[in-house]
Parts: structure tokens; C-alpha cells; sequence
């Protein structure tokens, strides 16, 4: 269903969508991003792939998890095998996401798909902080 168009090292590279209710193709540059939720002083963010032309809290084509800031530790949950579809198909995460992406270990799954990585846990990265 989803064809990449285009180089990996492009700075905006190109998603063909294949709609099955039209025959023609949709040309997107995806990004994955945070989109804010919440009231005022309480935000908490959905990670989503979209549009790069969508607003930042509007339409997107799949959600991928959800970053609570305001719980201690911050608590990240990002569907690893989601993100990592969209990776490899193009998408660019932005530099929020990204930094999101390698806390939970999606991004050196992407960058180094040969080794299997282990997640680290909220428990885990608390310890650390702590020592």
C-alpha cells in the first residue's frame, strides 16, 4: 500500500499513497511529530505520522504512541513496530521526535537494524537518574 518515491537521503523525500477508491496516487512528505493535547499547563503530546503540510494539531495518517511530560518520570509509550514502518518508508521525525524515538530505542533499531535493541524502561531510566 505505501511505495517510497524517492531517495533516503533526501531532505524531504516522498510517500506514494495508493487509494483503493481512485486509481490515481497521492504524492506526501511525511514527518513524524508531536501533536499537543490537554488544557493550559497540563499538556500531554501524541506521537503521529503526518503531512509535513498538515497543522500541528491537525489531520495525520496514524498514531504511533503518546509522551506524558508532566508525570515523574516522564512517561513515553511509541509503538516500535508502527515507527519503524514509517521510517523505513521516509518519514522524518522531527528533533522532538527523534529524541523521543531514541529514549525508547526505535531510532538504533532504524539506524542498525542487524542488532536487536532493548527498550528501556520508565523504572529503569528513574534509577539511573537518581545514582
Amino acid at each position: 500500500m505505501l511505495e517510497h518515491a524517492g531517495n533516503v537521503a533526501d531532505a524531504n523525500p516522498v510517500i506514494k499513497i495508493k487509494w483503493h477508491l481512485k486509481s490515481e496516487e497521492l504524492l506526501l512528505a511525511v514527518r513524524i511529530r508531536l501533536q499537543r493535547h490537554g488544557r493550559k499547563r497540563n499538556a500531554f503530546y501524541r506521537v503521529v505520522a503526518a503531512d509535513a503540510r498538515s497543522q500541528r494539531d491537525g489531520a495525520f495518517l496514524e498514531a504511533l504512541g503518546y509522551y506524558d511530560p508532566m508525570t515523574e518520570p516522564a512517561n513515553i509509550k511509541i509503538d516500535a513496530e508502527k515507527a519503524l514502518k514509517w521510517l523505513k518508508t521516509g518519514a522524518q521525525p522531527s528533533d522532538t521526535a527523534k529524541s523521543l524515538l531514541t529514549k525508547v530505542g526505535v531510532w538504533e533499531q532504524f539506524v542498525n537494524p542487524d542488532v536487536s535493541y532493548k527498550a528501556e524502561s520508565t523504572d529503569e531510566m528513574e534509577l539511573s537518574e537518581e545514582e
